[in-house]
Formats: structure tokens, sequence, C-alpha cells
């Protein structure tokens, strides 16, 4: 009797034995496609963000450019009304001197004729009427040039903040692309660091460019420095909107 229940509780052992080896085997392989499951989600959110980053980022250049084309065509068409407005005042000038010119000669050739029925003094009198009408003419001329001249210094001082704004807000909408990058290639960091310590140093490098980004952010909406102002054109600020759950959890399913 012994003997045969010994072989029984053998294979009972082996068979409970086997069954816990293919329970095993199938939490193994259930373990083996939920963690590939989750690594085909994860690469897929990666990619997905990095193309929403790669193509705010193009749509960010794209604005920068338009912003600048608008801004060069204001200006030249600034340039063209401001050498269409000297054009008109030259012109003016020249009329109205070849008008004084044709004016004094009449003037002079009647006074010349009345000079020689009257007596010597009203000769003194008409020269002194000419010196001051000379004068005058000339006082007149030499303030409309120097109008003239200060129209083109302020013309030339706009035009030279116009191309610093310019080249401010251009520089500007670099560092946010670079930065907008770097924080790309942070939470691909944090995501795959190997240990704590690491994923810890990229947050706080993550913290720290993400303080950049605000601060750029804020100058190009305050208008770069000079840029929009009179337009009423404001920069453009399409930036990567990072959840803080990607921080302390790079796998959780809104990241």
């Amino acid at each position: 009797m012994a003997e045969p229940e010994k072989r029984e509780n053998s294979v009972l052992f082996s068979l409970r034995e086997l069954q816990r080896l293919e329970e095993q085997r199938i939490t193994e392989e259930e373990d083996t496609k939920r963690r590939a499951e989750e690594e085909r989600i994860r690469t897929q959110m990666e990619a997905e963000r990095r193309r929403r980053a790669e193509e705010e980022a193009k749509q960010s250049a794209a604005a920068a450019e338009a912003q600048r084309q608008r801004e060069d065509a204001e200006r030249h068409a600034r340039e063209l009304e401001a050498r269409k407005h000297e054009s008109e005042m030259r012109t003016r000038l020249e009329q109205q001197h070849a008008l004084d010119q044709q004016r004094i000669a009449h003037e002079m050739e009647v006074q010349k004729l009345e000079a020689s029925k009257k007596r010597p003094t009203a000769l003194i009198a008409i020269a002194v009427l000419l010196v001051f009408t000379v004068g005058g003419l000339g006082y007149w001329a030499y303030t409309v040039m120097q109008e003239r001249e200060e129209k083109d210094r302020q013309a030339k001082m706009e035009r030279e903040r116009a191309e610093a704004a310019e080249q401010e807000a251009k520089e500007l909408a670099d560092q946010i692309t670079k930065i907008n990058g770097e924080i790309i290639s942070l939470n691909d960091a944090i995501a795959n660091a190997d240990s704590e310590a690491e994923r810890e140093a990229n947050r706080k490098r993550l913290q720290a460019a993400q303080e950049r980004l605000r601060n750029l952010e804020d100058r190009a909406r305050k208008g770069g420095g000079g840029r929009g102002k009179g337009n009423g054109n404001k920069p453009d600020d399409k930036t990567i909107k990072i959840n803080p759950k990607c921080i302390s959890e790079p796998n959780h399913p809104d990241c």
C-alpha cells in the first residue's frame, strides 16, 4: 500500500509542478507582452510629442519670417513716402524760387523806371527794400532746408531702430526654437534615464530651460525690444507646453 501511495503522491507533485511552471510561463509571456505594449505606446507618444514640437517650431519660424516680411514692406512704404514728400518739397521750393526771382526782376525793372523820375533818396529806399527782401528769402530758404535735414535725420533714426528691432526679434525666435529642442531632448533623457540621480539632474536642467523659455516668451510678448510697436502686431508665442506630470512620471499616459 505504501509504494502505490508514494508513486501517486509523486505523480501529483509532478503535475502540480508542471501546472505551476505553465502558469509561470503564461505570466511571464503576459508580462512580456504588457511591457512590449507599454514600450510601443511610450515610443509612439514620444514620436508624436516630437512631431508636434517640430511642427510648432516650424510654425514659429514661419510666423517670424512673415512678421519680418511685413515689417520690411512697411519700412519700404515709409521710405517711399518720405522720398515722395522730399521730392514734392523740392519741387515746390524750386517753383517758389523761380516765382520769387521773376517777381524780384519785375520789381527791379519797375523801380528802375520810377527811380529815373524820383530823387536819389528813392533809390536808397529801393536798395534797402531789396536787401531786406533778398535777406528774407534767404532766411526762408535756409529754414526750409533745416527742416528737411531734420526730417531726413528722423527718418534715418527710425530706419535704424526698425532694423535693430528686427534683428533682436529674429534672435529671440532663434533662441526660442533652440530651447524648444533642448526641452524635447531633456524630456527624452528623463524618460530614458538609467538612475533616479540622472533623472533628477535632467529634471533640474529641464526646469532651468523652461525658465529661460518663459523669460524669452515674456520679452517677445512685451515687444522684443521694439518689435511690433506702432503696428499692433504681437510676436508668435507658440511653444511646447510641458505637463507637470511628465517631470515626475515620464511614462504617465498623459505624457
